[in-house]
This record gives structure tokens, C-alpha cells and sequence, in this order.
């Protein structure tokens, strides 16, 4: 009888002791006290979701342009003719006041071995209510004789005078003739006519 119960005994401890190993065996390994090692981890993403990259400059960058690029470009402005009045600038002007008839005024004379593009001639001038009035350039063309040159005037609004509401013309003429000597300003009409006359333009060397 006792010897029946030692085998059952021992038959019992050898099973515990075999199941605990295959147990043991079964188990994964205990972490160390580092931790798992480090694995090699790769993520795919599609076209739409891209990683995004950034990057820290180290030294001079290279953006991918070498040597010295050659640029052409075909709608550069085109240089132009230079003006037949291209020259000094020339502003001369009158004020004539009083008038009663017709009366002129010199301007600035056209120096020796110069030629004056006359470029703009203008004109402002008023008269009493009910009267006319002219404004008449004197000069010489070149190559040509002394005139009288009428400026065309139109009528624009009155303006006050110290005695009382006058009738303003006003004019102006792109002449663009050469011209040499003296020029005049000259302002016909009235009574009491009150005006100017200036002349814009070049001067250039005497052909």
C-alpha cells in the first residue's frame, strides 16, 4: 500500500516537473533592462500623402545653375529717332496790358549761330464785354523773311478784372517751324485789352 502511494508520487512530480519546463520553454525571453533593440521600421505612402522632408543647410547651396546664363528677351523697348527740335529748351514770354489798337512786345531773341525750333506758341488774353481781340506771333523762318503769325482763339469763360467781369479767349498752336532772329508778341484789339503770349521750344546749332 505505501509503495503504491511513493509511485503515485513520484509519477505526479515528474508530470509537474516536465509540464513547468514545456511551460518555461513556451515563453518568450524576459526584456533586458535596455529594452527591445531597435528594428528597421519602412513606411510606403501614396502620391496622395507625401512624406514630408525638410533638410539643414551645411556650407554654400547648389540650386543647379552653373556657369554664366545667357537671357534673351525680344520685347525690349527699340530705340527711336531723335525729335527734329531735340535741343536746349527754350520759354519766352509777354504779358501786354492796355492795349488799344494793336502792340507788340519783344521776346527773347535767337542767339547768333542758333536756330529756334518754335515748338508750341499759346495765348491767353481778355477784353472788355463786347469786344474782339487777336494774338499775333512776329518772326523770322529761316531762310525766310519777317511775318506775322495769327493764333487761332476761341472764347472760353469770363473772368473778373478790376472793372468789373471781362471776356476771355484763349488759343494755342503746334507750330514746329525753325525760326532765327528776333520774335515779337503782339496782341491786337480792345479798349483795354489784357494779355500774353509764350513761345516754347529748342535751340540747336545754325545749320
Amino acid at each position: 500500500m505505501y509503495s503504491r502511494i511513493v509511485k503515485r508520487g513520484v509519477i505526479v512530480g515528474v508530470v509537474v516537473v516536465v509540464a513547468s519546463s514545456s511551460i518555461a520553454s513556451a515563453a518568450p525571453p524576459a526584456p533586458g533592462p535596455g529594452g527591445p533593440p531597435p528594428q528597421n521600421v519602412v513606411v510606403t505612402n501614396g502620391p496622395d500623402k507625401p512624406v514630408p522632408v525638410s533638410a539643414a543647410q551645411s556650407g554654400a547651396w547648389n540650386v543647379g545653375i552653373t556657369g554664366t546664363p545667357t537671357v534673351n528677351v525680344g520685347n525690349f523697348p527699340q530705340a527711336v529717332a531723335t525729335p527734329l527740335w531735340q535741343g536746349t529748351p527754350y520759354a519766352a514770354s509777354q504779358v501786354i496790358i492796355n492795349v488799344s489798337g494793336f502792340q507788340c512786345q519783344d521776346l527773347t531773341p535767337v542767339p547768333a549761330g542758333q536756330v529756334l525750333f518754335v515748338r508750341t506758341v499759346v495765348t491767353d488774353f481778355n477784353v472788355p464785354p463786347g469786344n474782339a481781340g487777336s494774338a499775333t506771333l512776329r518772326f523770322t523762318p529761316l531762310g525766310g523773311t519777317e511775318q506775322f503769325l495769327r493764333l487761332p482763339v476761341q472764347r472760353s469763360a469770363p473772368v473778373t478784372q478790376v472793372a468789373g467781369l471781362y471776356d476771355r479767349y484763349q488759343g494755342a498752336l503746334e507750330l514746329g517751324m525753325p525760326a532765327t532772329g528776333g520774335l515779337a508778341a503782339c496782341l491786337g484789339g480792345g479798349p483795354d485789352l489784357n494779355g500774353t503770349i509764350a513761345v516754347l521750344g529748342f535751340l540747336v546749332p545754325a545749320p
